[in-house]
């Protein structure tokens, strides 16, 4: 399984200054896909899509959460894919890849925009005149709190930014000094954290507050080395005022470094067709609201594959056109019933 603390200290490392999104899971899935490994059966479950709704009270409107997870391969009409490939991601029409005909991307896009709910309306993926198969997995999310925010309590404030900055925020409100809300809460030497929880049971968002003499990079990068699962465990309820932002986050990231780490090796190949298949790119696009209500975000990975189709073999013209002999047999008890020669 991708480990998420170490692929963002990987971009960390980068020293990347904006903000950043990424999807592990959708990433996860996208690799197992294209190196042909079996799924776990978390991702299994996960790969078939889930969607639960809970009505909280009557004089309230539906309170849900989506969770919607969607793969498919789009590929060139000249070549067939290998049954398993079909099997897991299903069967999607067979376009041209041609970088000179605009069709192909805008039905991919056409995909793409409808399982994102609008929120990712493109492949960021160029395509060449290589590129025979483009694999993409899209994952869409929308959850309401269990506990919503009222824009009546909203306030204006500052958001201190790394370089001594600061920006105007939107911040949503819970709690106060004599009437404190309820959280779940860790302190660590070099931060603070809470998971605020969504409307489903077991599903949460976890906020990670650097100490303030800790940045951000620094958090992540011991992070990385932290046994987050043993962590986890020291989550406790507590009293507390909750001050948290409405933002927006939207992302794209190429993740070069996962590429060199890839090997499409002949067991690995989807298409029988193509001579030297390769990796061409992986690419996540990312996108995130957060508000009173809750959150939604999709996530597009998009994995092209490059390649060249095999040489087709000299057609063999086989033409009886002078004498020959010819031999009439049985192979499977190796008797020769007639043979003869034609001259004239």
């Amino acid at each position: 399984m991708i480990e998420t603390t170490k692929v963002l200290a990987s971009l960390a490392k980068q020293k990347i200054s904006q903000n950043l999104l990424l999807s592990p899971v959708g990433l996860e899935l996208l690799l197992h896909i294209l190196t042909q490994k079996e799924f776990p059966q978390n991702l299994l479950d996960f790969q078939k899509g889930t969607h639960f709704k809970k009505t909280i009270y009557y004089w309230l409107p539906d309170y849900e959460v989506v969770i919607n997870s969607n793969s498919s391969v789009w590929h060139s009409e000249k070549i067939k894919p290998e049954e398993k490939l079909l099997e897991w991601l299903g069967k999607y029409p067979q376009i041209e890849l041609n970088p000179k005909k605009p069709f192909a991307k805008e039905t991919i896009n056409s995909w793409v925009k409808e399982q994102s709910k609008g929120l990712i309306s493109s492949i960021n993926t160029p395509i060449s005149h290589n590129t025979f198969a483009l694999f993409l997995n899209l994952i869409y999310f929308k959850a309401n709190w269990k506990n919503i925010f009222s824009s009546f309590y909203n306030t204006e404030g500052p958001f201190y930014l790394e370089n001594g900055k600061t920006v105007q925020e939107t911040y949503m409100n819970r709690g106060s000094e004599y009437d404190p809300t309820d959280l779940i809460y860790l302190e660590s030497e070099n931060y603070e954290s809470i998971k605020y929880p969504y409307i489903k049971d077991g599903l949460f968002m976890e906020f990670y507050l650097p100490k303030k003499d800790v940045s951000l990079n620094e958090l992540i990068l011991s992070l990385a080395t932290t046994d987050l699962k043993e962590k986890r465990r020291q989550y406790s309820p507590r009293k507390g005022i909750l001050r948290m932002p409405k933002f927006s986050i939207e992302s794209l990231i190429n993740f070069s470094e996962i590429i060199k780490a890839i090997e499409l090796t002949k067991d690995m190949k989807w298409f029988q067709e193509i001579e030297g298949q390769f990796l061409e790119s992986i690419i996540q696009t990312t996108v995130l609201h957060v508000n009173e209500d809750g959150t939604e975000a999709a996530s597009l990975t998009e994995g092209a594959i490059g390649g060249i189709f095999r040489k087709k073999q000299p057609v063999v013209q086989f033409i009886l056109d002078r004498p020959f002999l010819f031999i009439i047999r049985d192979e499977l008890n190796d008797i020769d019933l007639f043979a003869g020669v034609k001259r004239v």
